[in-house]
């Protein structure tokens, strides 16, 4: 569930047209569960090291969700990437491949529910 301000916080950085997408965390804050804290937990190392350092380089990636799409970017690579169930991050890399830039905005501006077993874990990931 996207906050209220999620647009006012992301789209600002749109603005420079080399911008393909901006993406933000995705965040748990009621996950309960052994499965639910720690699927909540790996996602707080990718979102508070991993993005943050490949924002520096240009080289953030879509996660699928808590993202937007600057649509003429979509429209040069003809839309999202499906030949994978990787079609996130295939889609950055092509456009990265043309040029594009990314953003990553380090603020919880979405909140998800985490699976709370094993098996909506391993088929969400």
């Amino acid at each position: 569930m996207p906050s209220p301000d999620f647009l006012l916080r992301a789209l600002p950085h749109m603005q420079d047209e080399k911008v393909a997408f901006v993406q933000t965390p995705q965040a748990f804050p009621s996950a309960r569960g052994l499965v639910a804290e720690g699927a909540s937990e790996s996602q707080r190392i990718f979102y508070e090291l991993v993005l943050p350092g490949r924002n520096h380089f240009n080289a953030v990636f879509c996660v699928g969700t808590n993202v937007i799409f600057r649509r003429t970017a979509l429209r040069e690579i003809v839309g999202m990437h499906t030949a994978s169930n990787s079609e996130d991050i295939w889609t950055s890399i092509e456009l990265h491949k043309r040029g594009w830039r990314s953003f990553f905005v380090p603020e919880v501006l979405a909140r998800g529910l985490a699976p709370d077993s094993l098996l909506p874990h391993f088929k969400q990931q």
